[in-house]
């Protein structure tokens, strides 16, 4: 019977060399990602959120979504994501939760744009218990609510489902105080990732270029921490690429803080394999 969940959780990226760089540091380091959950109610519900993506997809189904995501992977044990607080999303095609979500939102900042003005009124009568307790209340819907994916992608019209993707997230929760805020609305997104243009040598046409800024010191403390132990796989994506992500690994002194021994690098460099030789025999 075929899996269509795995026993571990993949991350995606386009480098080889972020694969050696996410070896050393021994961490996944959490950065915002705009999710959209727009509606015709709420056609800008969009979010920054400060997030790790990771998926279930079985590996003899991932070239479906390489070109995507990126054609290098690194792979962890589920065990370990459930322990680190990864868990998976649901995929929503119902518009009323969404709506419940955007109303449940736009509620609360309501009443946070307006505790200035109950506190001077009514002074030490304000109910601040109440008002803590449905702080409380919103932190947990927000969080709930960096969890919601729509059902269709973007580009639905050329027969893409997000639903396929089996996407798991590690989210850092809305929290301004201790310096992790989520961004509201594509432009406030927008703003916090810049723009660098550039003119084409090729074409000779201004290419629009958004680099994503490096993840926060605030953001790095809570990042996805690993031990060797907890890799599963090593993937590549030519069978040529192999001597060269073996070459890293023996360059390694430590995975963290983990100092690493002969026999946990040759441990590693058994798990290697690549997208390649995977089609090819599975």
């Amino acid at each position: 019977m075929a899996n269509y969940r795995t026993s571990s959780l993949f991350h995606y990226t386009k480098r080889i060399k972020t694969i050696l760089e996410i070896l050393k540091t021994g961490a996944l380091y959490p950065n915002y990602s705009l999710e959209d959950l727009s509606s015709d109610s709420y056609p800008d519900f969009k979010f920054g959120i400060p997030e790790v993506c990771l998926c279930d997809i079985p590996i003899t189904m991932a070239d479906l979504f390489l070109e995507r995501y990126g054609k290098y992977a690194i792979a962890f044990s589920k065990q370990w994501g459930i322990k680190k607080g990864c868990n998976p999303v649901q995929y929503v095609s119902n518009e009323r939760i969404i709506i419940g979500a955007a109303f449940r939102d736009e509620e609360m900042r309501e009443i946070n744009k307006s505790v200035t003005e109950l506190l001077t009124i009514k002074g030490l009568a304000f109910n601040f218990d109440k008002f803590f307790k449905s702080l409380q209340r919103n932190d947990a819907n927000m969080y709930a609510l960096g969890f919601l994916k729509n059902y269709y992608g973007d580009d639905y019209q050329k027969g893409y489902i997000n639903y396929n993707e089996n996407e798991w997230r590690y989210i850092i929760e809305d929290d301004a105080i201790n310096g992790v805020k989520w961004l509201q609305g594509e432009e406030e997104y927008l703003k916090w990732r810049g723009q660098n243009n550039y003119i084409s040598k090729k074409t000779g046409k201004l290419v629009k270029v958004r680099k994503k800024p490096e993840p926060t010191q605030k953001m790095k403390a809570e990042a996805l921490v690993f031990e060797p132990s907890d890799i599963n796989h090593i993937i590549v994506f030519n069978e040529s690429e192999i001597p060269d992500i073996i070459e890293g690994i023996n360059g390694l002194k430590a995975i963290g803080e983990h100092v690493l021994d002969d026999a946990e690098k040759a441990i590693l460099i058994s798990k290697i394999s690549s997208f390649e030789r995977i089609k090819m025999d599975y």
